[in-house]
């Protein structure tokens, strides 16, 4: 299955937000690209036939205001929002990565968003293990992208951050291709020059 964990990273910019701001407008948020880029990076460009790839998705705020984004980078396609992977091998044949679908409450929709600062990010680790995607076991390279989607909403007001309430962007975000080649076992010891001779 497909592990997901929260980016420890910059996380500062969830504590240490301004007291007050002042938000766009519902209209101009709705319309107008926010600003946000999906940045996609993987641990290594090699991997060994049946070992686990280990990728990093990041939701940076480029713009000029905050950008509210789904708390769960999670591919829960009928969430506010979220995260999903798309794979394709040397064929051309594209491969979507685990969807989920879960039920939720009026306050864990409430409590689904969370707020990026400009020039800070969030984001998560994602882990694809070959038990749920036996298609990267064959010897080859794959071209895999993230994709984020919005489906917009209102947040509840939130005396924390002084706001009533806040329309939430709608749209999607398509990150950078990354390319990963699977290789056997002595091919890949022969890349990490394991077996070359001094």
């Amino acid at each position: 299955m497909t592990k997901i964990m929260k980016l420890a990273l910059r996380t500062s910019l969830l504590m240490s937000l301004p007291a007050t701001f002042s938000p766009a407008s519902a209209q101009s948020i709705a319309q107008n690209n926010p600003g946000v880029e999906l940045r996609l990076s993987a641990t290594t460009e090699t991997v060994q036939s049946g070992d686990p790839i280990h990728l990093r998705a990041e939701l940076e705020n480029s713009g000029k205001e905050d950008f509210f984004a789904g708390s769960m980078l999670d591919p829960i396609i009928n969430a506010p929002a979220y995260l999903t992977i798309e794979i394709g091998d040397e064929k051309g044949t594209k491969y979507r990565g685990d969807i989920m679908h879960s039920i939720f409450s009026q306050q864990a929709i409430n409590e689904w968003w969370t707020k990026i600062a400009p020039g800070h990010y969030y984001g998560a680790k994602i882990e694809l293990d070959d038990e749920s995607y036996t298609f990267l076991k064959p010897v080859g390279k794959y071209t895999i992208t993230a994709r984020y989607v919005s489906n917009g909403g209102v947040t509840p007001p939130s005396p924390a951050w002084q706001v009533s309430s806040y329309r939430v962007w709608k749209g999607q975000v398509t990150s950078n291709p990354v390319v990963i080649t699977v290789t056997t076992a002595k091919a890949n010891r022969v890349a990490n020059g394991a077996d070359l001779k001094p």
